[in-house]
């Protein structure tokens, strides 16, 4: 038992940071900070991998001490294995594709940052002068937050495309409009009738499955890889039975214990 153990959260260490564990880092470096709570959490699947940048302000063994942009010390300290260089682009992203959500009706948002140009598509009937002014204001008002000034040089444009047929595709044409926005520049040759939306819908769903998780590694009970995303170590205990792991706490395991069998596998036996 006690060897599986070891084993699952040595494989779990491994997939952290497999590329990076052999790096040797400096005070002064600037990096970036696995996201714990992504992987602590339903619903945290499009949240960002890694947060920062930050600067290495201490090192302690196998710990380091942060601090962000603004100078602050974060007031944790973080295993080396949960970071990794930051490396400064010379080039700016120079677009945002943005969901927004109105209600129950999605629309795509482009913000091409160096053009200083922003982008709308409302795929639906094409009714992008009910929400240009509220985008467009509200971008603007996201700007003097992040203490830019000139704002007024910001335009917003629409674009040729063809017009959504139901009421109930606008997500699968979304993710259709930016991949195809994303290689060619334009939307307008997205078919929209209703084969192929249904062909889209099978493809997403093709490559949902293709790139699933491996559900072996999610805890039995809660479903969640990590029971406490502040800890850095996961302590599970695996079915006896059906070979599946659960967090110590969901399971209510206590190490002292000689087996352990999920609900499950007991109400079976």
């Amino acid at each position: 038992m006690a060897k599986s153990q070891d084993l699952q959260k040595e494989a779990y260490a491994r997939r952290v940071q497999k590329k990076y564990r052999n790096l040797v880092y400096s005070v002064g470096d600037e990096v970036l900070l696995l996201n714990m709570r992504k992987r602590g959490r339903k619903g945290g699947r499009f949240d960002p991998d890694f947060s920062g940048p930050y600067t290495i302000q201490d090192i302690a063994g196998k710990c380091v001490r942060l601090k962000n942009t603004e100078g602050a010390t974060l007031k944790n300290h973080y295993s080396i294995d949960h970071i990794k260089p930051y490396r400064r682009s010379h080039h700016v992203n120079v677009m945002w594709l943005c969901p927004v959500n109105f209600g129950m009706h999605w629309i795509l948002v482009i913000v091409n940052i160096s053009a200083q140009r922003i982008l709308l598509i409302d795929h639906s009937m094409g009714n992008e002068g009910v929400y240009d002014r509220k985008i467009l204001r509200n971008w603007r008002n996201f700007l003097r937050m992040r203490g830019h000034e000139d704002t007024m040089e910001w335009q917003l444009q629409t674009m040729q495309h063809n017009k959504q047929q139901d009421s109930s595709s606008c997500g699968v044409l979304l993710l259709k409009f930016a991949e195809h926005y994303l290689a060619f520049g334009e939307v307008s040759e997205v078919l929209t009738t209703t084969e192929a939306v249904v062909l889209e819908r099978m493809q997403i769903a093709c490559t949902l499955l293709e790139h699933r998780g491996n559900a072996e590694d999610y805890c039995i009970v809660c479903s969640m890889l990590d029971a406490d995303a502040d800890r850095s170590m996961i302590e599970m205990v695996q079915c006896e039975s059906c070979q599946r792991w659960a967090h110590f706490a969901c399971a209510k395991y206590k190490e002292s214990n000689q087996e352990y069998k999920c609900k499950k596998c007991k109400e079976n036996t």
